[in-house]
This record gives structure tokens, C-alpha cells and sequence, in this order.
């Protein structure tokens, strides 16, 4: 609702614009929509597509999901996802000599091709009912100094639930591991075929975003993280999981913490379950 006045002789163009007010509602479930309508295992409105083409190429493929999920771990370079967008954009008048109204018009948020934005800023959360909890898991490990770690981060509970996405934040100590240039590795896990976006911008803090069109089918390792033992013979890290994020939420998840020791040699223990 709005209202303008106060005009005087003369042409008039009303242009609406918004900034800010995002409520969190763009994840990487948004990335997982489109590739879905990328591979016609969905449909999308009229409204989803332009919300979409977050790229601005014309179209929608898979590189708008990238954008989407790269915006989702807070990298820069996202295209124009989380900007508003308005139709129409303007509406131009040659004089306003009397009341006009009607003069609605739609908003669009860039990237928010799910529709659960809400104006509250609070994201819905889901009646879990009876189902099993979902178990996001981290392991206890003993590394060997200045070699590559491969951690496995695990997933219990994940059956029938009809994950396309997820996301989470992994906090470290950054004096002890330090993540490789690629930090994300999805062969062999149950991840594989999806898509991943990664922010290793801040120390301490890895940012993940996964997505695919087709729903996880098994538990298991769900991805492995490549880290680089940088701390002294002795020293440890916690891997503390945050901020999980299955879908767009109301799936029940619990989160398993580990803990990463530098020793001489390394004993390679396996990843722990509940």
C-alpha cells in the first residue's frame, strides 16, 4: 500500500524500488529448483522464470542455479540474486490532475524461485510429526602434520525425505587445519551428481551449499571435506557443524561435532555414527 502527493504541472514517471528484506529466504533449495526446471522434472510460472534467470542471459540453466548457490554461502559474483525487481517496472504519466488508483505492482525478489519468502523475516518451519531425525554427522580423527585430511561428514536418517539441497557451516581453528583451494569433494559419497557452491573467505568458517534435481536415495558419507594439517604435533581442532539446513527446513536434524588431533601418523578413524 502506498500513497503519493503533492504533484504539481507536468509528466510524471512513478518507479518502485526495494532493497534489503531478503528474510533468508533464498538457500539452495532455490539452486536445486532450477536445476530440476532445467532437466524438465519440474514446471515453473511465469513469475519463477524471471526470478530465475538470475544470470540475465535470457533463459534459465544450470549456471543460474550456480549463481543462486553461490549466493546462498554469501560469495560475491551472484548475478542479480536477492536484487527486487518489479513488474512493471514504472508507469509514466503526462499530468496528474485527479486521484489514480489501481496502480499496483508485483515484486520480485531475484532468486526466490520456491515462494516461501515471508515479510516477517522468519523462515516457516514444518510440523515434524512422528519421522526419524536426520543425524548430520562429524568425525574424530588423528591427522599426520603438513598432509591433506579427508573428512567425511556423515548422514543418518535421510530416507524417503526428498532432500534436493542442503547446506551447513563447519567452524575450525584455522592455526590447526586449513581448507584446501577446493575444499569440497562429492565423488563416492551420497552427494554424487550434485552441484556444490563453497566460501572459505573466513577463517575458521567454511560455508557449503549442495544441490542436484534428484533427491539423496541412500545414508552414508553425504560429502568429504579436504583440509590441510597446518597445526604443531599435539595441537587439535573442533569441527563444529552449524546452521544445517536440509531443503528449506522442517526436517528434523541433529548434529554430531568432531574433532581433528595432529599427531605424528595418522590412524585414519573411521567417521562416527549414532
Amino acid at each position: 500500500t502506498y500513497s503519493l502527493s503533492g504533484f504539481g504541472s507536468g509528466a510524471y514517471t512513478v518507479t518502485p524500488s526495494k532493497s534489503g528484506g531478503q528474510n533468508g529466504s533464498i538457500t539452495s533449495f532455490d539452486a536445486a529448483k532450477i536445476a530440476q526446471y532445467v532437466v524438465g522434472a519440474t514446471t515453473f510460472s511465469t513469475a519463477q522464470q524471471t526470478v530465475a534467470d538470475v544470470s540475465g542471459a535470457g533463459g534459465i540453466s544450470s549456471f543460474d542455479a550456480a549463481l543462486v548457490a553461490s549466493y546462498a554461502v554469501s560469495n560475491p559474483n551472484s548475478g542479480s540474486t536477492g536484487n527486487w525487481v518489479f513488474a512493471p517496472v514504472s508507469n509514466t504519466h503526462a499530468s496528474v490532475n485527479s486521484d489514480i488508483t489501481g496502480e499496483d505492482y508485483t515484486a520480485l525478489l531475484m532468486g526466490e524461485v520456491s515462494g516461501n519468502w515471508i515479510d516477517s523475516g522468519g523462515r516457516p518451519v514444518g510440523g515434524y510429526g512422528p519421522e526419524r531425525t536426520i543425524t548430520i554427522n562429524a568425525p574424530r580423527l588423528t591427522a599426520a602434520a603438513n598432509n591433506e585430511i579427508l573428512i567425511p561428514i556423515g548422514i543418518e536418517g535421510r530416507t524417503n525425505k526428498g532432500i534436493i539441497s542442503y547446506e551447513f557451516e563447519l567452524r575450525y581453528d584455522p592455526s590447526v587445519i586449513r581448507p584446501e583451494v577446493n575444499p569440497v569433494d562429492l565423488a563416492g559419497s551420497v552427494s554424487r551428481g550434485f552441484s556444490v557452491a563453497a566460501n572459505t573467505a573466513e577463517p575458521g568458517l567454511l560455508k557449503i551449499a549442495v544441490y542436484g534435481p534428484i533427491p539423496l536415495n541412500d545414508n552414508g558419507v553425504l560429502l568429504n571435506l579436504r583440509f590441510l594439517a597446518i597445526g604443531v604435533i599435539g595441537s587439535a581442532s573442533p569441527l563444529t557443524l552449524e546452521r544445517i539446513l536440509l531443503n528449506e527446513g522442517g526436517l528434523r536434524t541433529t548434529t554430531v561435532d568432531g574433532e581433528i588431533k595432529i599427531s605424528a601418523t595418522s590412524s585414519n578413524q573411521a567417521w562416527r555414527t549414532t
